[in-house]
């Protein structure tokens, strides 16, 4: 994620508003054409296992969400 992800989002926003798989697996295929030499299959199971709607969402603190977060 630090080396892929945090290039266009800010990592705190992508790791609240917990997602549905259904709604990760939409986010890869959106990505695909967009992110290249990384195994997106292994980034997104991870966030999908860690980041799911079934796990609580972390406390991130607010200094990290300045600026605001696009909506995903």
């Amino acid at each position: 994620m630090l080396n892929n992800c945090a290039q266009c989002h800010n990592l705190a926003c992508s790791l609240i508003g917990q997602r549905g798989a259904a709604r990760w697996d939409n986010l890869e295929k959106s990505h695909a054409d967009r992110v290249t030499g990384v195994d997106l299959d292994a980034l997104f199971g991870y966030l999908k296992a860690n980041f799911s709607d079934a796990q609580p969402e972390p406390k991130v603190p607010a200094r990290f969400l300045e600026g605001g977060c696009t909506p995903f």
